[in-house]
């Protein structure tokens, strides 16, 4: 097992060993340790899993200074036989310069192996550009030569056939043992920690088809690399952590400030693809900086101070120089900005710490307050890992085999004068262990003599419990699944408790955790004045919602009021005025009806006039109870007068048979109950199906952050499947207006006493051009709140009106007809064959005047004395057209209402006597 890891670094000239890589290659050595001794202290399946698994690992470590050109000297290195070395190469080797490879059974005791690797940080710091190292020498190993009689444990280039040769071999020299220290082609690489040193390793290992696995390397550009897999996710997890983290606060505009190398190029890419797919998109503005340059890096931030965003998202590598500039140019360090480091876990580190004594400190210091960092979570339970720590740090051998497993002897004394110490577990040290572990599985569970791409087609589609949970890899790319892993994001602080008068120290919470798509806040954030207040995102807006004015409002709730007033006023009047004649003989359940329809009507001002700054449930329930009120109350209202006007006809044409035809309750009701459940239905499905909700509306105006300058609210539903319902509901009301509007024409000749029917036409006719001409109005007016909202209480107010007055003014005026004797008596509707010839006889009322009537047709009139009727009749039969008339006065002492009529006879008609009541009563 190969391992690639950088975890050094040049300190005042020198290399020295760097505390946060080296404890994350330990855990690479821990992880083989374990797997060699089946040892389950981190992770208690381990065992079984490995039970049946009788592979034996070596341990081969090289340090690559975080550089990918000494990385891919180190892997040549490792996987050049050193008997091909040249004599001239091999004569310069020193003795400690040869390849250490234990037994197995000296693995028990301590254990030797060695390799040279660049890393990738913890911090997210990727190293995309090399190092300024010279090219370091790679020693050769010894040139003893390898024997041919020993089956190395993995196959060296080009699998196919040398999977062949191995087989050979394995048939010819059965019962022979291997020589421990004979060079060993590697099995595997745990590889680099920054994707920058990890990107060329994967094409040299292709070449040797060697599988790669990495910690903690997550550039989306190694999702296509050969023969590579990595333990943990690429950075579009952590991209949509943080996009799901400035959703949950509000945040709706965000800056990103990235390194331009790969890394940061395409974490810049996962961020901006992570903030358009949310369901509300967050706009983030990037800006990006070459590392190392003071101008390119002043510019970028001259563009994000520019740019007024106060949410800013750090792609950093080096921190420190960033900062510097930032707080010189107000970006941070002050109340208005909020930072957030990608994977900056120096920040939380119990090891930082600034001199109050030097300026530059004390500048960082400030920056750093209010900081956060985002790093992957991992699980809570650290207690194997802190075990296993401890037991190495306490066992001096352990330590020697681990410090022997280095090859090169300058690798192995960086570690002269070092102390290991239990360190804090983080998150990348278990990725190390997870990734080794499953190299070992794969190994284990790959059947026979494998090839390189056989075991990495093992190792993608594994499922295990490793120290960071439950693992699995995508099989396409060989990438973690990111909903395996859990992200935090860390506020830094300054700590009272730990600081003091030289030196200023942090302490961090735990923020924020975000785990499959699920935000948690752990702790409320301490932003740099101390306090949870958090700055806005941008700079405030004066933005102009159009809202209703309070006047507008008042006028509409007037119109409303009053037609509520007078529909509840004429009822009562109706019931004070229940016996009188003029109003038992419309019908007073009719009347009623009438105004209860209105009355609901006008109530819909009320949800009109409803208005907010932002949608909320209470005006979603405004936005839908108005058709409900306008078009239930006009099918109350409006079935009455149908009904009214239908009935006119009918007794018209009921006369033909002589019948008596009385309108009744009932006569009202169908029509009422027709059109109620028509509208009520498809108001229903409406509701259920597209419900209008309140929503604001954008203007075309913006501001240089794209900010909308004005809105206006409006009633919306979400799809066209509302026009379903709409359309059916203003068609049938159309139709009943169109069918009421004709009866009263038809009816429009009918003399009765109270002229009802002509009543009736005029409100039908009223109502029909009140729609006709406030619905395109409204129409017009859509986008413009205040005037819909005029025009719409003006067209309720106007269409109640239309409907009210017509009906009760003449009633009011007539309030006393009964009172002057015969003054309220109605006369027949009816339609009367003449006997053997054609005719008709047309029933009227009148007062006080004698007319006569068409020939061929009898007109009843009566005096107003009370004392007489006068019958005025012409023949007609003679087929002259000239006719005869003749008038006859009839006592109607004590006549009560009701009249006999006669037949033809001879041309004259004449009165049979009392008793029979009227055809017809008022309607």
């Amino acid at each position: 097992m190969l391992t690639l890891q950088g975890y050094t670094s040049r300190d005042n000239g020198g290399v020295a060993v760097d505390e946060a890589l080296m404890y994350l290659h330990l855990s690479s050595f821990l992880a083989f340790r374990h797997v060699q001794e089946r040892n389950g202290v981190v992770i208690s399946s381990l065992p079984e899993r490995l039970e049946d698994c009788d592979f034996d690992w070596t341990f081969e470590a090289r340090d690559t200074q975080n550089s990918p050109l000494q990385a891919v000297h180190a892997l040549v290195a490792a996987t050049t036989d050193p008997t091909q070395v040249t004599d001239s190469h091999a004569s310069s080797t020193s003795t400690e310069d040869e390849h250490w490879t234990l037994s197995h059974s000296q693995q028990q005791e301590t254990q030797q192996e060695e390799t040279d690797q660049p890393t990738e940080n913890p911090n997210g710091s990727p190293t995309n550009s090399p190092r300024t190292l010279p090219p370091r020498t790679v020693p050769p190993r010894t040139s003893a030569p390898v024997p041919r009689d020993t089956q190395p444990p993995f196959l060296p280039p080009r699998g196919g056939a040398r999977k062949r040769q191995l087989q050979d071999i394995s048939t010819t020299t059965a019962g022979t043992t291997s020589d421990d220290n004979a060079w060993q082609f590697p099995v595997g690489i745990v590889g680099a920690i920054f994707s920058s040193v990890t990107a060329p390793l994967t094409q040299i290992g292709q070449a040797y088809e060697l599988p790669q696995i990495s910690g903690s390397a997550t550039s989306a550009q190694l999702d296509s690399a050969p023969l590579f897999a990595r333990s943990v996710p690429t950075n579009a997890g952590d991209a949509r952590a943080a996009m799901l983290y400035y959703q949950s606060i509000g945040v709706t505009r965000v800056a990103c400030l990235y390194i331009k190398d790969t890394w940061g190029n395409y974490y810049n890419t996962d961020l901006q693809r992570a903030a358009n797919e949310l369901e509300r998109p967050i706009h983030m503005q990037s800006f990006s900086y070459d590392d190392g340059n003071e101008e390119s890096l002043a510019a970028a931030l001259q563009q994000l101070k520019q740019s007024g965003l106060k949410y800013v998202y750090a792609v950093l590598f080096e921190w420190r120089p960033v900062f510097l500039q930032a707080h010189d140019l107000n970006l941070i360090g002050n109340d208005d900005y909020v930072w957030i480091g990608a994977e900056m876990n120096e920040w939380t580190a119990e090891t930082l710490e600034l001199s109050r004594h030097d300026p530059v400190d004390q500048k960082l210091a400030l920056a750093l307050r209010g900081v956060g960092s985002l790093v992957l979570h991992g699980s809570n339970n650290n207690e194997g890992m802190q075990t296993a720590m401890a037991e190495f740090v306490n066992s001096t051998t352990l330590q020697q085999e681990y410090i022997a497993a280095h090859v090169a002897p300058e690798d192995r004394h960086i570690f002269d004068n070092f102390t290991f110490v239990v360190p804090t577990i983080d998150p990348y040290q278990k990725l190390f262990y997870d990734a080794t572990y499953s190299l070992a599985i794969a190994a284990c569970e790959t059947p026979g003599l494998f090839t390189g791409p056989e075991l990495f087609d093992t190792l993608v589609h594994l499922e295990f419990e490793g120290a960071t949970g439950t693992v699995t890899f995508d099989t396409t790319t060989g990438t973690r699944n990111p909903e395996t892993v859990e992200y935090r994001i860390d506020n830094v602080f300054w700590s009272d408790e730990r600081s003091d008068d030289d030196y200023i120290r942090f302490d961090s919470n735990l923020a924020v955790c975000v785990s499959q798509g699920q935000v948690e806040h752990a702790h409320q954030w301490i932003h740099f004045d101390n306090t949870t207040n958090r700055p806005l995102a941008i700079p405030p807006i004066e933005h102009e919602y159009n809202l209703i004015p309070v006047g507008a409002q008042v006028v509409g709730w007037v119109l409303g009021i009053f037609v509520a007033g007078l529909s509840v006023g004429i009822m009562a009047w109706t019931y004070v005025h229940r016996k009188r004649f003029v109003v038992r003989a419309s019908q007073p359940i009719f009347l009623v009806q009438v105004c209860v329809g209105t009355l609901i009507m006008s109530l819909a001002v009320v949800p009109m006039s409803m208005q907010g700054e932002e949608s909320t449930p209470r005006l979603d329930a405004a936005c839908m109870s108005t058709p409900w009120l306008l078009f239930s109350g006009f099918v109350v209202a409006f079935s009455a007068l149908f009904s009214k006007t239908w009935r006119l006809n009918q007794l018209l044409a009921s006369g033909q048979g002589m019948k008596r035809i009385q309108v009744q309750a009932k006569d009202v009701m169908w029509p009422f109950a027709v059109l109620m459940t028509i509208n009520v239905t498809l108001l229903l499905g409406w509701t259920l199906v597209s419900p209008a909700k309140y929503v604001r509306v954008d203007g075309n105006d913006i501001d240089e952050y794209g900010r909308s300058l004005e809105s206006w609210g409006q009633c919306k539903s979400q799809d066209n499947k509302f026009l379903y319902f709409l359309i059916p509901i203003l068609f049938f009301n159309m139709v009943g207006i169109a069918t009421a509007t004709y009866q009263s024409y038809v009816a429009r000749d009918l003399p009765t006493t109270l002229s009802e029917s002509s009543y009736l036409a005029v409100s039908m006719l009223s109502l029909m051009e009140s729609l006709s001409l406030g619905g395109p109005m409204l129409f017009l007016v859509l986008g413009q709140p205040t005037a819909f909202y005029l025009v719409g209480s003006a067209m309720i107010f106007i269409v109640n009106a239309s409907i009210l007055l017509p009906v009760f003014v003449p009633k009011y005026l007539q309030r006393n007809a009964t009172q002057r004797g015969m003054g309220g008596m109605t006369s027949l509707v009816s339609s009367v064959p003449r006997t053997g010839d054609t005719g008709s006889v047309r029933g009227s009322a009148t007062t006080g005047r004698d007319e006569f009537t068409e020939p061929g047709k009898m007109h009843i009139v009566r005096a107003s004395t009370g004392t007489a009727s006068i019958i005025d009749y012409s023949s007609g039969s003679n087929g002259t057209g000239e006719g005869t008339r003749r008038r006859e006065a009839h006592p109607v002492n004590g006549f009560d209402g009701h009249a006999s009529f006669g037949q033809w006879q001879g041309g004259a008609v004449r009165f049979q006597g009392q008793g029979l009541p009227p055809v017809a009563e008022d309607v």
